[in-house]
């Protein structure tokens, strides 16, 4: 994607509410407010979501979202992007990787649950919004699991899809129903139709 302002690889401007989608390309601004996912935030909630794209801007640019106002919300979503300041316009620094916030702390915004891929993006240190974690724990439920990700009905993971990041169950191939990266026809072949410990859950 390539545009003025409040761009978004999803959309680019968001009063009401996305769950459960997710967005791959790189989008590039040459103003301000552009994320790889959603462009400008405006008293909307996001959910269940994630993007795999780079986000550049001259201002207010986030790998997820360019810019949050007015009590926005974000919940339980994830990037693999970089955000990265273009050379020209007044740059701002990106104040995280995850998205950009205005006057932090004053007009009610909640984040919960964020993560990015500090491989990818190269930033170490956590923010105050968002947790960076190595692209190789990024392709565990753990970290997710930990802080109430649904597994069971919304996300899953498969190394043949979304390069083994989280995806959406939706997504992953009907074979894999457990999202461990093996179709059925492999487990059913293991011992007792899968379940070779007999625990109740594919092995």
């Amino acid at each position: 994607v390539l545009a003025g302002e409040s761009t978004g690889g999803f959309v680019g401007g968001n009063y009401g509410t996305i769950d459960q989608s997710y967005a791959t390309g790189n989008v590039i601004g040459s103003f301000t407010d552009v994320g790889g996912f959603v462009g400008a935030l405006v008293s909307g909630t996001i959910t269940n979501s994630y993007n795999r794209g780079n986000a550049t801007a001259a201002n207010h640019v986030g790998a997820f979202g360019g810019t949050a106002y007015d009590g926005s919300t974000i919940i339980n979503s994830y990037t693999t992007g970089i955000a990265t300041l273009s050379p020209s316009g007044n740059p701002e620094p990106v104040s995280d990787n995850f998205i950009t916030i205005p006057d932090i702390g004053i007009n009610n915004e909640t984040f919960t649950s964020l993560f990015f891929d500090e491989t990818v993006a190269g930033i170490v240190a956590n923010s105050t919004l968002s947790q960076g974690v190595t692209s190789s724990i990024l392709k565990t439920q753990k970290p997710f699991i930990d802080l109430g990700w649904d597994f069971e009905t919304i996300w899953g993971i498969s190394t043949s899809v979304n390069d083994g990041y989280p995806t959406f169950l939706y997504a992953l191939p009907a074979e894999d129903k457990d999202s461990d990266g093996h179709s059925g026809i492999e487990e059913n072949a293991a011992p007792n139709n899968g379940d070779a410990n007999q625990d109740g859950v594919l092995d």
